[in-house]
């Protein structure tokens, strides 16, 4: 029991990190270069979003998967070849995709080139930093201190160093830098700490794990298309860029409530694992068995949404930046809207990413996904056209409902036959 809550402590403290860092970030940045160059950044990174679901392949869901009931001591070679492979698979699709990224970057606008390629060095922390060993492992202390050290690390560099339009460049530096520190040294601590080697696991071993990930990553790949490409789309069917910024920040809100309840997302996700891979009950029972450990963490984000709310009067009076940034009227109601999805999005994590997944169903999931991602992008390409940001907004939400619709149906279905053979 002390284990499990020190655990559920430092991803708390992992993902309160990840959550606080654009809730500082993103309004000061608003308001100290402009929704001209904040526009830029958002956009920019929006296309960094897509190579960093590309890095992260498969591998939050399959390495987690290889390293839960392992030890460290006792199985070093298999954790050694497992590390080294995945480090080095994300390593090589970071430098095949990154010229893809300054391409695509290059055709909507030259100027989108270099704070995409800044923003690049988020993904390639990313590929370093091997938090999904840990997770694993159940062993969050270091790994937790050092990701709260980097990115309050980020959070200082940006306040600090960003003044005006001047300087926005430095808002995706001063945060790819910090994170890719961070990402060093928790990499150096998963080999010393637990005694690994580093070596070439060998071309069978890297494509066989590429080729094992390939639906579970085409999964991912939809899901960044319909949850991240709702400021490319404003853009390129020419919204203003006061709506885009208003939009991007009411996302980057949503994102970081998400995160802040990821840590019982995490937490949960090997017992959820363990559940879905049950043979000896029917698939009603596992949606069921799921379901209880899902329903807590929509009543916790519920919660986090409804403090936010409450605090937004006060923050609105007290804090100069949040003041500076004028009317957020606009973002509050987007606010509003897609936390509807974020609610949903939580369900569809822990009965699809984890429950299909560890089911086999990884194929049912990525068409699933795919459709959702196309019922999310057209809804943002029509709606955006007639409503700009509040058409995104109902994308978002449209997504995520009609992805939840597909898991659902196919827990039902699969009850229904077994049903029909007792």
């Amino acid at each position: 029991m002390k284990k499990s809550l020190l655990n559920v402590f430092w991803l708390t403290a992992m993902q309160a990190s990840n959550a606080a860092l654009p809730l500082l970030v993103f309004p000061f940045a608003l308001g100290a270069v402009g929704e001209h160059y904040y526009s830029k950044l958002v956009v920019s990174e929006a296309l960094a979003v897509f190579l960093l679901a590309v890095v992260l392949y498969s591998f939050e869901i399959d390495g987690v998967a290889g390293v839960v009931g392992t030890d460290p001591k006792r199985d070093r070679a298999r954790l050694s070849k497992l590390l080294c492979g995945i480090v080095i698979t994300r390593l090589a699709l970071f430098l095949i995709f990154l010229p893809v990224l300054a391409g695509v970057a290059w055709l909507l606008d030259p100027q989108l080139v270099l704070p995409a390629l800044a923003w690049s060095l988020v993904p390639l922390s990313f590929a370093i930093q091997p938090n999904w060993f840990f997770q694993g492992l159940g062993q969050n202390a270091v790994v937790g201190a050092i990701t709260v050290g980097a990115r309050c690390s980020a959070a200082a560099a940006t306040l600090l160093l960003v003044k005006d339009a001047s300087s926005y460049m430095l808002v995706p530096l001063a945060i790819g830098v910090s994170y890719v520190i961070g990402a060093v040294l928790a990499l150096a601590y998963a080999f010393v700490g637990n005694g690994l080697g580093w070596g070439w696991p060998g071309s069978t071993y890297l494509k066989k794990i590429l080729i094992n990930g390939r639906f579970i990553f085409f999964g991912n790949l939809g899901v960044t298309l319909y949850r991240d490409a709702n400021v490319l789309i404003l853009a390129a069917i020419g919204v203003p860029s006061a709506m885009i910024a208003a939009y991007s920040l009411a996302e980057k809100l949503v994102k970081s409530v998400q995160a802040a309840i990821r840590p019982l997302n995490q937490h949960f996700l090997p017992h959820a694992m363990r559940i879905a891979r049950r043979t000896d009950v029917s698939r009603r029972s596992i949606l069921q068995g799921l379901l209880r450990l899902t329903l807590p963490q929509m009543a916790a984000l519920s919660a986090l949404i409804g403090a936010l709310y409450l605090a937004y009067p006060w923050a609105k009076g007290e804090l100069a930046f949040v003041r500076a940034m004028g009317d957020l009227n606009q973002v509050v109601s987007l606010l509003g809207i897609m936390c509807i999805g974020a609610l949903v999005g939580v369900a569809n994590f822990m009965l699809g990413s984890a429950g299909l997944n560890a089911m086999g169903e990884s194929v049912y999931l990525f068409r699933s996904i795919i459709v959702a991602g196309a019922v999310g992008v057209a809804t943002c390409t029509f709606a955006g056209l007639y409503a700009g940001a509040y058409g995104a907004a109902l994308a978002f939400v449209a997504a995520e409902v009609a992805l939840q619709l597909a898991i659902i149906n196919k827990y039902l279905q699969a009850s229904e036959y077994e049903l029909s053979w007792k």
